[in-house]
């Protein structure tokens, strides 16, 4: 127990920075999330907000493949999303930004690809195939993930990314405003949950 605590504090203490989670509806707009985000800007408990993209994927080479477990993350603004996690080497500290051309996958998912910096393999999401550069390996406890510019995702899949999570900044939540918070955002149509990371640490 002691060492999953452990893994746990890594990740949100040294990794993420974000203090919430909403999910939204996978049916609703582009419209509606503005809606969403224009109420979330005007919430005085909230300092930072950023809407991202994560969907399950699998990912393969020629001889490895992940079918479970894995996320593709894009988020809405490369600035403000790594002011709220951090992708960065684990053993010489370099702290990665994401380009169009690549992109950044965390440790676990480098060891079951068996790949590297510069090494290619293929995403499989929404029923297309798209093969992809690792730019960087992210030092990262809980999940595998693969981190994608929204600019690289238009261009590999000829769509905007229609976003489904929203992180929240909300630094001075006690339990009480945290319950306050989330029945405030579930009595939004738009809303499917929230998570809030003291629940999880």
């Amino acid at each position: 127990h002691d060492s999953i605590t452990g893994v746990v504090d890594a990740q949100y203490g040294k990794i993420y920075h974000y203090d919430a989670i909403v999910a939204v509806k996978e049916d609703k707009t582009k419209s509606q999330l503005s809606d969403l985000m224009a109420k979330i800007e005007k919430d005085g408990d909230i300092t930072d907000s950023m809407p991202y993209l994560n969907k399950s994927v699998s990912a393969k080479t020629d001889d490895k493949s992940v079918t479970s477990s894995l996320n593709l993350t894009v988020p809405h603004n490369n600035e403000k999303f790594l002011e709220m996690v951090t992708l960065c080497n684990r053993k010489t500290g370099e702290n990665y930004t994401l380009k169009d051309d690549g992109v950044i996958i965390t440790e676990k998912l480098s060891n079951l690809l068996n790949v590297k910096n510069g090494d290619k393999f293929t995403i499989n999401y929404n029923n297309k195939s798209v093969e992809v550069k690792v730019n960087g390996i992210a030092e990262h406890y809980v999940f595998s993930n693969i981190y994608m510019s929204r600019n690289l995702y238009e261009k590999l899949y000829g769509e905007n990314a229609r976003y489904n999570m929203i992180m929240l900044k909300s630094p001075d939540l006690t339990e009480q405003k945290e319950k306050e918070m989330g029945n405030r955002y579930l009595e939004n149509s738009e809303v499917a949950g929230v998570t809030f990371c003291s629940e999880i640490m």
